[in-house]
Protein backbone atom coordinates (compact mmCIF):
# COMPACT_ATOMS: atom_id res chain seq x y z
CA UNK A 1 0.00 0.00 0.00
CA UNK A 2 1.38 3.06 -0.76
CA UNK A 3 2.22 5.87 1.90
CA UNK A 4 -0.67 8.02 0.89
CA UNK A 5 -3.15 5.56 0.84
CA UNK A 6 -5.34 4.99 4.16
CA UNK A 7 -6.09 1.45 5.01
CA UNK A 8 -9.58 0.56 4.95
CA UNK A 9 -11.86 1.58 7.99
CA UNK A 10 -12.93 -2.63 8.62
CA UNK A 11 -10.79 -5.39 7.09
CA UNK A 12 -13.47 -7.92 6.65
CA UNK A 13 -11.31 -10.85 6.45
CA UNK A 14 -11.02 -10.23 10.14
CA UNK A 15 -14.47 -11.09 11.18
CA UNK A 16 -15.09 -14.20 12.17
CA UNK A 17 -18.05 -15.61 9.42
CA UNK A 18 -21.02 -17.24 10.01
CA UNK A 19 -21.21 -20.12 8.29
CA UNK A 20 -24.28 -22.25 7.15
CA UNK A 21 -27.80 -21.10 6.80
CA UNK A 22 -31.00 -20.78 8.80
CA UNK A 23 -33.26 -22.37 6.17
CA UNK A 24 -34.95 -25.92 7.81
CA UNK A 25 -33.61 -28.98 6.04
CA UNK A 26 -33.47 -29.64 2.71
CA UNK A 27 -33.59 -26.36 1.97
CA UNK A 28 -30.43 -24.99 3.85
CA UNK A 29 -28.22 -27.73 1.52
CA UNK A 30 -27.41 -25.02 -1.45
CA UNK A 31 -26.04 -22.76 1.56
CA UNK A 32 -24.56 -24.82 4.08
CA UNK A 33 -20.87 -23.51 3.18
CA UNK A 34 -22.31 -20.03 3.29
CA UNK A 35 -19.52 -17.73 4.95
CA UNK A 36 -22.03 -14.53 5.88
CA UNK A 37 -20.08 -11.37 7.35
CA UNK A 38 -22.02 -9.00 9.44
CA UNK A 39 -20.08 -5.51 8.79
CA UNK A 40 -22.76 -2.74 9.66
CA UNK A 41 -22.25 -4.00 13.19
CA UNK A 42 -19.01 -2.80 13.72
CA UNK A 43 -19.08 -0.04 11.36
CA UNK A 44 -22.17 1.46 14.21
CA UNK A 45 -24.67 1.44 11.11
CA UNK A 46 -27.92 1.09 12.97
CA UNK A 47 -30.53 1.93 9.79
CA UNK A 48 -29.64 -0.83 7.67
CA UNK A 49 -27.59 -3.86 7.69
CA UNK A 50 -24.76 -4.49 5.37
CA UNK A 51 -23.37 -8.10 4.81
CA UNK A 52 -20.91 -9.58 3.60
CA UNK A 53 -21.81 -13.24 1.49
CA UNK A 54 -19.89 -15.67 -0.01
CA UNK A 55 -21.57 -19.00 -1.58
CA UNK A 56 -19.41 -22.14 -2.88
CA UNK A 57 -19.88 -22.98 -6.35
CA UNK A 58 -21.63 -25.05 -7.98
CA UNK A 59 -25.78 -25.69 -8.71
CA UNK A 60 -27.86 -24.10 -6.61
CA UNK A 61 -26.54 -21.04 -5.89
CA UNK A 62 -29.21 -19.10 -7.47
CA UNK A 63 -31.64 -20.50 -4.77
CA UNK A 64 -29.58 -19.19 -2.03
CA UNK A 65 -30.51 -15.87 -2.63
CA UNK A 66 -33.76 -15.21 -0.89
CA UNK A 67 -36.58 -12.26 -1.48
CA UNK A 68 -37.90 -10.35 1.31
CA UNK A 69 -41.37 -9.33 1.92
CA UNK A 70 -40.83 -7.14 4.81
CA UNK A 71 -37.51 -4.85 3.78
CA UNK A 72 -35.79 -3.67 1.15
CA UNK A 73 -32.85 -5.32 -0.17
CA UNK A 74 -29.72 -4.74 -2.64
CA UNK A 75 -28.25 -7.85 -4.27
CA UNK A 76 -24.98 -7.47 -5.89
CA UNK A 77 -22.86 -10.39 -7.20
CA UNK A 78 -19.61 -10.86 -8.68
CA UNK A 79 -17.60 -13.80 -9.29
CA UNK A 80 -14.23 -14.56 -8.01
CA UNK A 81 -11.08 -16.96 -8.11
CA UNK A 82 -10.11 -18.39 -5.04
Amino acid sequence: MPASAKPPALDPARLSPRVGSSYPAPFDRPCRQREKRVLGDPLGLTQFGVNLTALAPGPGRRSAIGTGTRTSSFSSSKARSP
